[in-house]
């Protein structure tokens, strides 16, 4: 998925080439409401169409409550509001610090973070300038994810910034106020964030990133559900022959075409459609299994490192055994492999990736 967010709000969500969008963009923020009194009446349509081009997204709300009591009640409303519009609890709850609004702004932040909670959400981030941690006004800390923003020259254009000013690992930034993208009409700029570090689109977008109509992100290796075509160019123009079901491929890249579609680069030099009618990824690699068990269906070796070999090689489960997910992680190949619920000196242990030997159970 392209590392690219883009904000959406009632001034810039009009006109939009949805199509083009969703080649443009990996993820998009729709803000819901900027008060308590005052929300996008446009969000629903808006995130119908997200959901229509298979762009994955997330809510905002900004705070702006003077009390306590007005924290729980604003994020009450931003719940409902989001819900109503299609928000599910899987779906990021970004909540946006503009400015203090009230004395314990650090509390405050905390009652409206810990009702969303409450009331479902699983997945919430707070979005900050470096001001606001200057005096210590937010606890960065109880959030799943930071959104450092920092515009540099905002010139359009991505920068580096001083993450220290940000907790020293924020997971996302916004980087301007001043860009444009094609899908926009030409007087519209827009507001942009990307992903920092090992955090990606992918975790935003949940079990999204696997469901999708096209394969959007780079897998290790796919099955053929059926007997496709293969191509010289990545265009899917110059037809060369036709691969058999069943038939396994290592993928080199991925492309997206003008249509949103995508295309599948293989090691061979070949180029396939990346339609998931017709592909499947034969290893677990997407982020929504973090946090899931798996079971192994045959007895499989457990290893100390991703590299597996007979240096790292630990000892061997029967099949049946369970064991939690606890990360991603790829050997130098690029093979996945899962961090397991198991430590060895502090470290996690690994296990295969490939779903012929394991299979995800809750």
């Amino acid at each position: 998925m392209e590392n690219k967010i883009v904000y959406l709000n009632h001034e810039n969500e009009k006109n939009i080439d949805w199509k083009k969008l969703a080649t443009e963009v990996g993820y998009a923020i729709v803000q819901v409401q900027d008060s308590l009194n005052h929300d996008d009446k446009a969000c629903k349509e808006t995130v119908a169409k997200l959901k229509e081009n298979n762009i994955a997204f997330g809510v905002m709300a900004t705070v702006s409550a003077t009390d306590f009591k007005d924290m729980k009640e604003q994020a009450r409303i931003f719940y409902k509001r989001a819900e109503g519009a299609g928000a599910t609890n899987d779906t990021w709850y970004f909540v946006n610090i503009d400015k203090e609004s009230m004395p314990d702004m650090r509390s405050g932040v905390e009652q409206f973070r810990q009702e969303l909670i409450d009331l479902g959400a699983k997945h919430t981030a707070v979005q900050v300038k470096k001001q606001a941690l200057k005096h210590d006004e937010i606890d960065i800390a109880k959030f799943e994810a930071v959104v450092a923003v920092d515009h540099g020259e905002n010139d359009g254009s991505h920068h580096k910034f001083n993450k220290e000013e940000f907790g020293g690992h924020p997971q996302m930034h916004q980087y301007t106020t001043e860009a444009h993208l094609d899908a926009f009409p030409k007087d519209v700029l827009v507001t942009l964030a990307h992903c920092e570090g090992e955090f990606s689109i992918e975790q935003l977008a949940g079990d999204l990133c696997c469901h999708i109509q096209y394969v959007t992100t780079k897998p290790y290796q796919i099955r053929l559900k059926d007997s496709v075509s293969f191509y010289s160019d990545k265009d899917l123009t110059k037809e060369e022959g036709r691969y058999p079901t069943g038939e396994e491929l290592r993928i080199k890249d991925v492309y997206t075409l003008s249509d949103g579609s995508t295309s599948l680069e293989t090691k061979e030099g070949t180029w396939i459609t990346g339609e998931r009618l017709y592909v499947e990824s034969t290893h677990y690699g997407c982020p929504n299994i973090i946090g899931k068990e798996v079971e192994l269906k045959v007895n499989t070796g457990i290893y100390s490192s991703t590299e597996f070999d007979v240096q790292t090689f630990m000892e061997d489960e029967h099949a049946g055994k369970k064991f939690k997910v606890e990360a991603i992680a790829h050997a130098k190949s690029g093979e996945p492999r899962l961090a397991i619920n198991k430590k060895k000196a502090g470290h996690y242990l690994y296990i295969t990736a490939d779903k012929k030997d394991v299979k995800i159970v809750k």
